[in-house]
């Protein structure tokens, strides 16, 4: 795995064990986040490759690590393993402790595996496609965290909704725009996954589960809720000729932590990649600071998870932007802007995830940060905060060659005893992300 621990921002260094990493802090301005100071070095260790293979069932159902699974521990370990549809499967002990390849059957009496989540991409094409009742898990539905509340276990979920071509299924045509090539479809071209990000949106949403012996700790859906958060500037707009155009590609790559009564989430706001022919109030509204891309934060009172309306987006250093619009309407929805808010980091599109995470014994908060834009070295570090809301500069640990040959993409804490991903000792954790390929890379950590 090609993968360089890095000594100073913008340069590679192949720096050996226990590299200690230096880092300068700087501000910024215009409305645009002020990096406070870091108060830690790091040490990283080499990287340790591991990779989890479960057998798949009768169904020829197979869990799939497009991200590094999260833990909720108690009694057995259950990691949740996800891509565009997700498993949870129970171990004795956290097998991400272990090294090499680690092969499981789906279900035995050492683990546990079943589907959790799964797109509806049932309906193909044709009018009844504006009809579906959860477009925001048309095409993917991904479980990127979660957290126990009493008996209940609350997770954070990833969806699309996108043009796809899957061989043997067919065509699987977008539901919410139509300003796209009709031969623009993401699949796999010559074994390589292409995508088509003209039809690409994207939604954040949250399911609960019983967690207890009667409900089978996870197995038993008992409530999904609609998106949560919209994007800034909404899905669709009007253009200059009263056609409806792409306004962003959505929110997307969600992470979710709890402090005391209040669950927040971590997401990335987009831009569309089209621009042409957009009318000119929305591009005022595409120059306004306020609505920029980027990774935002929005919470919510524990107590008011389950009703869709209850989330708040930090704006001017205070969660009092609604996150969605006022509509009860899904399809007239998609035409209306959404919150303003304010950056945590001023690297806008660039940051690919944002997993945060509490160090034992301080005043600390982390955030694992990993970059990804697809044209540039994509890269991984830590940033810390006091509140959740002013982070420091990313002190960067590792950068890859390129997106194929790094093995940190949306890279996850760990504590030492695999038992979770948000209670940190800052002597010494994981750090465990994964390879386009499904093969995850670890590194044990610790802050000075």
């Amino acid at each position: 795995m090609d993968i360089k621990k890095i000594g100073i921002v913008g340069f590679s260094l192949g720096l050996g064990l226990g590299a200690v990493l230096l880092f300068q802090n700087f501000t910024t301005s215009n409305n645009k986040p002020i990096l406070l100071k870091s108060p830690f070095t790091i040490q990283a260790s080499n990287l340790v490759d591991l990779f989890l293979d479960i057998n798949a069932n009768n169904n020829g159902d197979k869990p799939h690590t497009e991200i590094p699974p999260f833990v909720i521990a108690g009694g057995w370990t259950s990691l949740f393993i996800s891509t565009g549809q997700s498993y949870q499967c129970s171990f004795a002990i956290n097998p991400l402790l272990g090294n090499g390849t680690l092969t499981f059957p789906f279900s035995s009496a050492s683990n546990q595996c079943f589907k959790i989540t799964q797109p509806e991409h049932q309906v193909i094409d044709g009018p009844q496609i504006y009809n579906s009742k959860q477009q925001w898990k048309r095409n993917y539905a991904g479980t990127f965290g979660g957290f126990i509340n009493d008996s209940s276990l609350w997770t954070i979920h990833h969806g699309e909704n996108k043009n796809e071509y899957i061989p043997g299924v067919g065509h699987i045509r977008n539901s919410i725009n139509d300003d796209f090539d009709p031969n623009c479809w993401s699949g796999f071209i010559s074994g390589k996954w292409i995508d088509c990000p003209d039809s690409y949106n994207a939604f954040i949403y949250m399911q609960k589960r019983g967690w207890s012996s009667n409900s089978g700790y996870g197995n038993i859906l008992q409530k999904e809720t609609s998106p949560i958060i919209w994007p800034s500037l909404g899905y669709l707009t009007l253009s200059e000729k009263g056609i409806l155009r792409k306004s962003s590609q959505g929110v997307r790559h969600p992470s979710i932590f709890r402090e005391g009564e209040w669950l927040y989430v971590f997401y990335q706001d987009t831009l569309p990649l089209i621009t042409d022919n957009i009318s000119k109030k929305f591009t005022n509204l595409f120059t306004d600071p306020s609505r920029r891309p980027g990774f935002k934060v929005a919470r919510a009172p524990i107590s008011s998870l389950g009703s869709d309306q209850n989330f708040k987006v930090l704006f001017n250093g205070t969660f009092s932007e609604p996150a969605l619009p006022l509509s009860s309407n899904f399809r007239d929805s998609l035409k209306m802007i959404g919150p303003r808010g304010d950056l945590l980091l001023p690297e806008a599109l660039n940051v690919q995830k944002f997993n945060v995470s509490k160090l034992i014994g301080t005043q600390w908060y982390m955030a694992v940060v990993t970059y990804n834009n697809w044209s540039e070295q994509p890269k991984m570090g830590l940033s810390f905060s006091k509140n959740l809301t002013n982070w420091t500069s990313v002190q960067e640990i590792f950068r890859g060659e390129n997106n194929e040959r790094f093995g940190m993409h949306y890279a996850l804490p760990m504590s030492l005893d695999g038992t979770s991903n948000t209670l940190i000792n800052p002597n010494g954790f994981y750090i465990i992300g994964v390879s386009v390929t499904g093969i995850m890379t670890r590194s044990k950590i610790t802050l000075k």
